[in-house]
């Protein structure tokens, strides 16, 4: 099962990631920016290993563009249930100054949503 998430980000921002998984299926994370700069691919090395230490993929970088797409392709899974949070990062006088995103993924039938986890958080500005 694949599926294509849209992740709406500061334009041309700063971006950080940090992905996990503990599900026993071939998993791959990707992420693209709109010129599909990629800023992250990674696939799970070892399909019988459950433990959720170490982190997928975590990592920061600059993209182009404010739309990201976010890839996560699990072989063997009927379906990929979860939705996305988004929510802005405002600072003391309520302007936005950044936005983070956050799904939990369930690729079983067992409803704990902790197969895959990503966070992507973006900021306007950097530094």
């Amino acid at each position: 099962m694949k599926r294509e998430i849209k992740v709406s980000m500061p334009k041309d921002g700063y971006i950080s990631w940090f992905v996990t998984t503990q599900n026993a299926l071939k998993t791959r994370v990707e992420l693209r920016d709109e010129k599909g700069n990629i800023c992250f691919s990674e696939q799970k090395k070892n399909e019988s290993d459950t433990s959720i230490d170490p982190p997928l993929a975590q990592g920061a970088g600059f993209i182009v563009g404010s739309n990201l797409s976010l890839t996560v392709e699990v072989e063997t899974t009927s379906e990929l249930k979860g939705r996305p949070v988004l929510y802005d990062i405002t600072d003391d006088n309520g302007n936005i100054v950044g936005k983070n995103f956050t799904i939990a993924l369930e690729d079983y039938t067992d409803n704990d949503f902790n197969d895959i986890y990503v966070n992507i958080v973006g900021w306007y500005n950097k530094g």
